[in-house]
């Protein structure tokens, strides 16, 4: 297995992550009810299993799961890799998973996934149902990428109810999904949506300051600089000023790459 020189494992797996990047859709709910109606695949469904072994989860020819213990921060089970991904199971560790995902999806992915985490240890009480989903790009042994749908659902708590381990399905979802876009949709009881969302891009919060983001947001309607002025009340100076350091910010170079920034950074 290819292996790459950030330890992105740490980053998945840890509660201490500080990093974000790409892309989230506001209609994310839509998206992922969307590929429960196309793919009819009972991963897709919410389903309890801590009641079941990981003996008895019945994958289909383009899935493969796992089962991650957070105390002993530690893979115990896992079947399905060799088909989908291609690589031997003995491979499949923490730190090996973790260099498998696409570097431009991979801070995403480790920030939701670790407040999800945190979410359900902080939550006991709400999350015996909990399901996170995020579609994202993971690299198979020939070093293509393939799209996978990944699905988390709480396999063993403790006697208080806390969470000890997860079981984590992906599924292939190429054939319906072919954008770059990272989507993420959690499931949980009494879940404050606008706080979870403010743990994810916490990092990004302060990124621009109110005047840039109000010029993003006209850039994000297709507004020219005379245009932006017009609505923001100020001069078309001022939005040119403001246009070249937002860009400078972002490293973008055009208005397109600049919305999926911000999309990604939660800013949008």
């Amino acid at each position: 297995m290819r292996k790459e020189k950030s330890n992105r494992a740490s980053l998945l797996f840890s509660k201490n992550s500080s990093h974000s990047s790409i892309i989230n859709i506001e209609n994310r709910g839509a998206f992922f009810e969307k590929l429960a109606d196309l793919l009819k695949f009972d991963s897709i469904h919410q389903s309890n299993t801590s009641n079941y072994g990981f003996e008895n989860i019945i994958l289909s020819t383009n899935e493969c799961a796992y089962i991650i213990n957070y105390p002993q921060n530690k893979i115990l089970f896992k079947k399905g890799f060799q088909h989908l991904l291609g690589y031997d199971e003995k491979e499949i560790t923490i730190d090996a998973l973790g260099q498998l995902y696409h570097p431009d999806d991979y801070e995403i992915t480790a920030r939701v996934y670790n407040a999800a985490i945190l979410y359900c240890m902080d939550h006991p009480e709400d999350s015996s149902d909990s399901t996170l989903f995020i579609s994202f790009r993971i690299r198979r042994e020939n070093g293509s990428y393939i799209k996978v749908l990944s699905k988390s659902t709480i396999h063993e708590v403790d006697e208080n109810g806390k969470m000890i381990s997860a079981l984590v399905r992906f599924t292939n979802i190429s054939f319906l999904d072919k954008t770059t876009n990272v989507n993420w949709d959690f499931k949980t009881k009494n879940f404050m949506k606008n706080l979870f969302k403010d743990e994810v891009y916490k990092a990004y919060q302060d990124f621009f300051t109110m005047t840039e983001t109000r010029i993003i947001v006209q850039i994000s309607k297709g507004l020219s600089n005379k245009e932006i002025a017009e609505e923001l009340y100020i001069s078309g100076h001022t939005v040119a000023t403001h246009r070249k350091n937002i860009f400078k910010k972002a490293k973008c170079h055009s208005p397109q790459e600049l919305i999926r920034f911000c999309e990604g950074k939660g800013i949008l």
